[in-house]
């Protein structure tokens, strides 16, 4: 494992699992190199210890004993983990962002595409900034080597 990970914190297991699985399918599908490396669940010591300590209600624990806690994952390279911090969390902060620099134009198109993929997006001008899967994460795309602005879309 990296000395320092991007961390992905969401409300509950159902949503970091999904979200994860969504971010690798998608990079796996555009640029071929994506997986989960690893996953850790939570025990009920960990449970009554997050309840107790942040006195915390039961719609606000991050599930029952065996809920996923952490997924470590890697998109194209880049190592992240993802964190079940139940309600406590709340609503994932959309100030993080990745920025993919993508190699050709068609990497663009097709990244692009798979994310508006069902997605109820507006496009805006002029970058594309796209929830992933509506799963928080907003992605700057920009090709490598060429003029951002010219290239990239923006979404919301």
């Amino acid at each position: 494992m990296k000395l320092i990970l991007p961390c992905l914190a969401f409300a509950d297991a159902p949503t970091t699992e999904q979200a994860v699985r969504f971010y690798v399918e998608l990079f796996r599908d555009v640029f071929g190199r994506a997986e989960e490396l690893g996953r850790s669940m939570f025990s009920q010591a960990e449970i009554d210890t997050v309840q107790r300590v942040h006195g915390l209600s039961p719609d606000q624990l991050p599930g029952p004993a065996g809920a996923v806690k952490t997924i470590r994952f890697h998109l194209n390279g880049m190592e992240l983990l993802a964190l079940n911090g139940g309600g406590y969390f709340g609503k994932f902060h959309e100030s993080f962002s990745l920025y993919v620099n993508c190699e050709t134009q068609a990497q663009i198109d097709r990244l692009r595409d798979l994310v508006v993929a069902g997605n109820d997006m507006q496009m805006r001008d002029p970058a594309f900034m796209a929830e992933l899967g509506r799963k928080g994460i907003k992605v700057l795309l920009a090709g490598s080597g060429l003029d951002a602005l010219r290239r990239l879309w923006r979404f919301r």
